[in-house]
């Protein structure tokens, strides 16, 4: 995409952090950081991934609270910025941090395995 729509979605993270920092409640189900947006080459649509640091009780609580904060955030952004069309937010999980746990978890057990096995010989 051209300068002007990873202008547009840099803008929109800036703008969505700066919005969620208003919702209450949000950080009561473990630690919500946003990781990255996605902006439409139609500038209509925008989703915004994040990922929550806890259980998997706190991730869907934390999701249902974004839904529900989808129109004030919309709302602030048309206050906030002069743009023609404020595209609809659709948020969605990241699963990268969770993956790349899990990686790094067999990663440890391959090297205490090699450890292991290079003492017995």
């Amino acid at each position: 995409m051209g300068r002007r729509h990873e202008r547009l979605s840099e803008l929109f993270f800036r703008e969505i952090s700066f919005a969620l920092k208003g919702i209450n409640g949000l950080n009561s189900y473990g630690i919500l950081t946003l990781t990255g947006v996605n902006l439409s080459s139609d500038i209509k649509d925008l989703d915004v991934y994040f990922s929550v640091l806890g259980t998997d009780n706190d991730k869907t609580e934390s999701h249902k609270i974004l839904i529900k904060s989808i129109r004030g955030i919309r709302q602030t952004l048309k206050k906030r910025l002069r743009l023609k069309i404020i595209p609809n937010i659709n948020f969605k999980l990241d699963s990268t941090p969770d993956e790349a746990s899990k990686i790094e978890k067999i990663l440890n057990r391959l090297r205490d395995d090699d450890k292991k096995g290079a003492n017995k010989k």
